[in-house]
């Protein structure tokens, strides 16, 4: 063993034995010492530090509470494995989203991955990942960032937060105002940006980024003034601010409850009494609650949030959709001055596909063939109409007659079935995204705007994943792969030469808007911004760039509908 010192007091230790040899490296930081794994990709190094705790157990009182800053130590933190991932479930539709199976309260960490070496000189810019998942599932570690930091030549940081019940019960009152995950992600950024520098980073120079519910986050975290001075820019991949209301009740987790006889006496007088007998039961039966609310949540096929953030009157005093049409408010100002990237895939629908199942047998439905009318109008457009038009007169007879088509049609059921793929996908992520872009860009020159769509399509049935042959598109989630390599995501995957270019370009890409609010570079397609124009980059095997994606797929939900809720709301009031 040898010990080399350096001017950030780092030490360097390799230990071997006959078969096996590691690289460890120690960090002296603000709050103690830090001993991470030394890894090799490819002929580069990069330093990976795992599960590395910014907050106190959120356990006992701390149960459903803003989290606690975790504080100095005075020993050496061995951050060389992975920490257990949050409370959730192990298998969501045959997939794991985390590296291990020991789920517990205790996991609220984060982890660093560092390119090249360590030095106080380097003072590159920092990327902060927050995974997606429905705010139920995920982990951070489940994202291995170490080729993304090496080719995009940044320190990248993947997060924890609390999910489901855990990060997000409510009662709307003092007892627990909820949105604990969001606070858990706040608390990671003001320990990064405490800590970074030691590592090599540059506490003034943060992106935070993030997938789906990640996405939504990151969106949401750019409306909370309070997050001034954290970060610099934003990524929002699959998901914004404005994809789904916030949650406004939890009468469905009262009412699971009640069933199972646990803290079942629930009213308005006693919301703290209610709150302190739940921090009493074990882990394990919270998690069965907040599994069997999601599951409800989706047999119903209800699009609003229930355990996910909610207008708490802290964080948020109005609903993003709202706060985005107050041009002069701190939100939107904050938001406004951040440099943004946003998109999504041209198969978001994808994620309707899981539902379906569901509904196969009471309809007589063939998925494989398509979907049948019944299902689209008498299943899906009312409730889309109920939560997206307010139930507008009209709404619903409108959304359907846009999916449906002629049945002398050959394979009417297919285009049908790939028309409500599109409809539920531009009504939660293509929409609300492209209508996000155009307030962040509108007269705005403090500050850059982006826009992508991901149209590189593959075939996951390694995973378990499979699609009907109507819907062959890149679906939720599938820019994963490329963003974070080959090795990024915890699986097999062996990409063909094409596709590890598209990784290069999109680590390029990401990596460059990090750096500079720009995502161009060199020997990289021209991305423009996203300007008067709505100008988008297509990312595919071949690269491309368009104007106004969708044009008359949003006009007709975001213009067309309008004006049937505008007309309905007049003849309400004669």
């Amino acid at each position: 063993m040898t010990l080399l010192a350096s001017p950030l007091h780092i030490i360097f230790a390799a230990t071997c034995t006959i078969v096996l040899c590691q690289e460890y490296e120690v960090v002296q930081t603000a709050v103690g010492k830090i001993r991470g794994l030394v890894e090799t990709v490819g002929k580069e190094k990069v330093f990976n530090f795992r599960g590395i705790p910014f907050a106190k157990p959120p356990i006992g009182d701390l149960r459903f509470r803003k989290p606690q800053p975790y504080g100095p130590w005075d020993y050496t933190l061995d951050a060389t494995k992975d920490a257990s991932p949050c409370m959730q479930t192990l298998n969501f539709g045959g997939l794991k989203f985390v590296t291990n199976d020991e789920i517990s309260e205790n996991c609220l960490v984060l982890n660093i991955h560092v390119p090249g070496k360590i030095s106080n000189s380097q003072n590159k810019a920092v990327m902060v990942w927050i995974h997606g998942g429905g705010f139920f599932i995920g982990q951070g570690s489940w994202y291995n960032a170490s080729e993304l930091a090496l080719k995009g030549d940044v320190i990248v940081v993947t997060v924890n937060y609390r999910l489901g019940i855990f990060g997000f019960l409510s009662t709307f009152d003092e007892a627990s105002p909820g949105n604990y995950g969001l606070w858990d992600q706040i608390l990671a950024l003001q320990w990064v940006k405490s800590n970074i520098a030691a590592f090599g980073g540059n506490p003034s120079l943060m992106t935070i980024f993030g997938e789906s519910a990640g996405g939504i986050s990151v969106s949401l975290q750019t409306l909370i003034p309070y997050n001034k001075g954290l970060f610099q820019r934003a990524i929002a991949q699959s998901g914004v601010a404005n994809t789904a209301k916030l949650a406004t009740k939890s009468r469905a987790v009262y009412d699971f409850f009640a069933q199972q006889g646990d803290c079942n006496d629930i009213s308005q007088e006693n919301t703290h009494t209610w709150v302190q007998c739940l921090r009493q039961l074990p882990a394990a039966k919270l998690l069965n609650v907040s599994m069997e609310v999601m599951k409800h949540h989706m047999t119903k096929m209800d699009f609003n949030m229930i355990l996910g953030p909610a207008l708490d009157g802290d964080l948020f005093k109005a609903d993003p959709r709202d706060l985005f049409s107050d041009t002069y408010s701190e939100e939107q100002k904050f938001f406004r001055s951040l440099d943004y990237m946003a998109g999504t895939t041209d198969g978001e629908g994808s994620l309707l596909l899981m539902m379906l199942p569901m509904l196969a047998e009471k309809y007589q439905m063939n998925i494989t063939e398509g979907v049948p009318t019944s299902v689209i109008c008498e299943v899906y457009t009312p409730k889309f109409a109920n939560v997206y038009y307010n139930g507008a007169r009209g709404a619903a007879d409108a959304l359907c007659s846009k999916c449906k088509v002629d049945n002398s049609k050959e394979n009417y059921l297919a285009q049908q079935g790939e028309n409500l793929m599109n409809l539920y996908g531009d009504l939660l992520f293509v929409g609300p995204t492209i209508k996000t872009l155009k307030e962040h860009e509108k007269k705005n020159p403090k500050a850059k705007t982006y826009h992508y769509v991901f149209t590189a399509d593959r075939d996951f049935s390694e995973m378990g994943i499979h699609r009907p042959p109507w819907y062959q598109r890149s679906g939720h989630g599938t820019e994963l792969l490329y963003l974070f390599g080959s090795n990024g995501l915890t699986g097999v995957y062996n990409l063909t030469d094409s596709e590890l270019k598209l990784t290069d370009v999109m680590i390029k890409y990401w990596s460059n808007f990090a750096k500079y609010g720009d995502p161009n570079g060199q020997s990289l397609p021209q991305w423009k911004e996203y300007g008067s124009e709505k100008n988008y980059l297509d990312l595919n095997h071949q690269i491309s760039s368009g104007k106004d994606l969708f044009s008359d797929r949003i006009s007709f939900l975001q213009d067309d509908m309008h004006k049937l809720m505008e007309t309905t709301e007049k003849h309400e009031e004669l």
